[in-house]
Parts: C-alpha cells; structure tokens; sequence
C-alpha cells in the first residue's frame, strides 16, 4: 500500500514535470515566432542574455571613482557590486556614477537586472 502511494506521488511529479516543460517549450516557441516576424531571430538571445556594456571606463582619485559607460539596448536596472557586496541598483539610463569611500584595488561590477 505504502509502495502504490509513492509511486502515485513520482507518476504524479513526473507529469507535472512534463507538462512544465511541455508549457515552457510553447512559451519557447511563440517567443521564437514573435522574434522572426521582426526579422531577426538573434534578437531572441539578446532578450534571454542581456548584453555587457561598451567602453566602460573608470576615473580613479583618491577614494572615489566615476564609472562611464555606453548603454546597450535594452536595460532597466544595473545592480552595482563592489568587491562581491550589492551596494545599489542604478538606472540603466544613466551612463555615468560616482562611488565613493572604496579602495583602487575594490572589484566593481555592474549585472543588468530587466
């Protein structure tokens, strides 16, 4: 009896499993569809990854840093990181920001958030 119930409950996860994937292959596919009606079916890889920036460059004098950058399309929110910490978010409109109080060894990293 213990032994119908488990494999009821594994039939039953496994199903859902499938119709999850099922569901996200069609969300998969309409997207794809979408994306060749405008024409360009590496647009649909840019959604999925958002790109790096371009000509990031950083000023550097004593403590503080200002961070320029040429915006890629399209890009809501940067989430700012210094040395592996979260210390912001930052408009991904905006193509400069200063930071202050961090060392010119301090990893700065900007992650797209959509």
């Amino acid at each position: 009896e213990e032994k119908e119930k488990e494999k009821k409950k594994m039939s039953y996860a496994i199903e859902s499993l499938i119709k999850t994937a099922m569901i996200q292959a069609e969300s998969a596919e309409k997207l794809e569809a979408t994306m060749e009606l405008r024409g360009s079916s590496e647009s649909l890889e840019s959604l999925l990854v958002p790109p790096p920036l371009s000509n990031l460059t950083i000023d550097y004098e004593k403590g503080s840093a200002r961070l320029s950058w040429r915006l890629p399309p399209p890009v809501d929110v940067y989430e700012m990181y210094v040395d592996g910490r979260l210390e912001g978010h930052v408009s991904g409109r905006k193509t400069t920001i200063l930071l202050s109080n961090f060392n010119a060894s301090s990893i700065v990293q900007l992650r797209a958030v959509r």
